[in-house]
């Protein structure tokens, strides 16, 4: 019996390690989505402010 409750409570913390790695990774993937799509956006807006300063200096 007590092997029994051993065993359970391994396979439940196991669960439990593998539902905090799999929540970690999907937390570590959407914060580097996130980073990419504000690194793609200040792209956009240099290479857009690049952009006018070349075609309209006056401005």
């Amino acid at each position: 019996m007590v092997v029994t409750t051993g065993v359970a409570a391994t396979m439940a913390v196991a669960v439990t390690m593998e539902v905090a790695v799999t929540t970690a990774v999907a937390v570590v993937t959407t914060a580097v989505a996130v980073v990419t799509t504000v690194v793609a956006v200040v792209t956009t807006v240099v290479a857009a402010g690049a952009v006018n300063a070349v075609t309209n200096p006056t401005n």
